[in-house]
C-alpha cells in the first residue's frame, strides 16, 4: 500500500476520528470529576484557565498528529461550546 493510496487516507482518517471522540470523552468524564472547581464561583477568566489547563490538555493530547476533516473540526468545535 502507497503512502499516497486512498486506502491508506481513508483508515488514517477513520483513526483520527476514534481518537478524536475518545479523547473528547476522557475530557468530559475528567470535566465531570473536577465540575466543582468549573462551577464555582470563582471570576470567569480563573475558571477558563482551569478548563484550558485542564480540559483542553486532555482533549488536544496527540492533535499534532491529527489529520482533520470538516466533520472533525466540527466535532471539536462543538466540544469547546459545550466547555
Amino acid at each position: 500500500m502507497f503512502i499516497g493510496s486512498y486506502a491508506w487516507t481513508h483508515t488514517n482518517g477513520a483513526r483520527c476520528k476514534r481518537d478524536i471522540k475518545s479523547r473528547i470523552v476522557m475530557a468530559k468524564a475528567a470535566f465531570h470529576k473536577k465540575k466543582a472547581l468549573f462551577t464555582s464561583k470563582w471570576k470567569s477568566y480563573l475558571r477558563n484557565q482551569l478548563v484550558k489547563c485542564y480540559i483542553w490538555s486532555i482533549a488536544l493530547c496527540g492533535a499534532g498528529t491529527w489529520t482533520l476533516r470538516e466533520v472533525d473540526k466540527e466535532c471539536v468545535e462543538n466540544f469547546q461550546v459545550w466547555c
